[in-house]
């Protein structure tokens, strides 16, 4: 199961900035930036001499030409291996052929006016076996927030997306038919952004859904950032039409300390942590919050969150850029947490998490210097303490990307991109992209 951290800098960020959509003509396509954009949003290996990109090129009026580029170096250009086309507005579906298994190629989109050629930031593509990734039909959603929290429960990926002050929109993705649908919105009208979303997985007994706390934006108020302490369970499973159905308010409020948290859900309990110091730990067992001890590590910053079989990790996301990330374990029979390795890749803000098979995986996310996302994705072995780099997410989104797994395949998509601005700026735009990855 999947937990992620409370970042809530970002939330208002993304609340504020998102890009607005448009509906794709192809499945997997990703919805354009409102301005003048010039980018490589998604790459995959195909087959072993293929490579399937989408690329955006819009906002250039004059622009006689538009295409990729691609090299085994850095900043490949048009007076090398290339294909072109018409300049497009909308999402633009490539195919490159004659690649060389086993070598790395970077990609980058361009469009030609005159003499001049302008070009998208690079994007690279490790063309390595096993080829892991493939696309899925994408979750396009209306105009409003972009930011979602998810859960497989069953074989039923579980979306909710709070899109205004009283809808909470509720979607389902079926795997094996690779299918969305959308539900009733959820039958809670408060909402709540990066909320508590989790399930008890205990043999013999009901499944029930626990979803609450988060925060709400309050313009009125100093802080603007509102938190809210209530929790409701949702009784198992109600049928396709009406997956949740009327919610019970736990009766013992969320006792811990406003602000920023990371969580997961263990069989039988749910672990909740304070990102801001001192961070105290708090759990809950469907019944009631029991306080343990502080979680030690207090080097200021974010913490991710994830769960490994019955045992939870935390990552703590330095605010410095130049500290290493940590790595820690949390034992629930001692109440005790070990430090791990640290995390050996680029310092990163807003990083996901997932596990499957004693493995934790752990990547994308913003970084600071030069500042752009992310797109690598990382393994560590819970049995030998070592990390070490698994993918490339050939995705748009770095940024609240969600991340589920079931059955030996993670499911990662949606969430955000940053795209620089012709004038230097940086904006995040929203992705609804859908992808599948092969985790055996």
């Amino acid at each position: 199961m999947v937990m992620r951290t409370y970042i809530s800098w970002l939330g208002c960020c993304l609340l504020a900035l998102g890009g607005s959509s448009c509906q794709p003509k192809e499945p997997n396509l990703i919805p354009l930036s409102p301005d003048p954009a010039l980018a490589v949003l998604s790459v995959y290996s195909a087959a072993a001499g293929q490579a399937s990109l989408v690329l955006e090129v819009k906002g250039f009026p004059d622009a006689e030409e538009g295409g990729v580029a691609w090299a085994e170096t850095p900043d490949p250009t048009v007076d090398q291996e290339h294909q072109a086309f018409y300049s497009d507005t909308s999402p633009r579906s490539v195919t490159v052929e004659g690649l060389q298994p086993g070598r790395n190629y970077y990609f980058r989109a361009y469009v030609r006016t005159g003499s001049e050629v302008q070009y998208s930031d690079n994007r690279l593509l490790r063309h390595q076996s096993p080829f892991r990734w493939s696309p899925r039909n994408p979750l396009v959603l209306s105009e409003g927030n972009y930011t979602v929290s998810s859960i497989f429960k069953d074989d039923i990926l579980y979306v909710v997306r709070p899109v205004d002050e009283v809808h909470t929109e509720v979607w389902t993705y079926f795997a094996q038919g690779d299918a969305w649908i959308q539900r009733p919105d959820l039958p809670l009208a408060n909402v709540r952004y990066d909320p508590y979303l989790f399930l008890f997985y205990q043999e013999n007994l009901p499944q029930f859904l626990y979803y609450g706390g988060g925060y709400y934006l309050d313009e009125s108020t100093v802080e603007k950032i509102q938190y809210r302490n209530d929790l409701w369970q949702y009784p198992p499973y109600g049928g396709y039409s009406t997956p949740f159905g009327p919610p019970d308010l736990v009766p013992s409020r969320i006792p811990v300390r406003d602000g920023p948290t990371a969580h997961f859900s263990l069989r039988a309990q749910a672990v909740v942590v304070n990102a801001q110091l001192p961070r105290s730990v708090w759990s809950f067992n469907g019944e009631k919050w029991t306080s343990y001890a502080d979680f030690p590590d207090t080097t200021p910053g974010q913490l991710v969150a994830a769960a490994c079989d019955t045992t939870g990790y935390l990552l703590v996301e330095s605010d410095d850029p130049t500290a290493p990330i940590h790595l820690w374990r949390y034992d629930e029979a001692t109440d005790s947490w070990t430090r791990l390795a640290d995390f050996p890749g680029a310092w990163r803000r807003g990083g996901i998490t997932f596990s499957h098979g004693g493995k934790v995986y752990y990547g994308l996310g913003e970084a600071s210097t030069p500042r752009g996302g992310l797109y690598d994705l990382w393994q560590y072995d819970v049995q030998t303490n070592q990390w070490h780099f698994f993918a490339d997410y050939p995705g748009a989104g770095q940024l609240k990307v969600i991340a589920n797994v079931f059955e030996g395949r993670a499911y990662l998509g949606l969430g955000y991109r940053t795209a620089q601005q012709p004038n230097g700026a940086f904006k995040y735009v929203h992705a609804s992209d859908f992808w599948q990855l092969s985790l055996e």
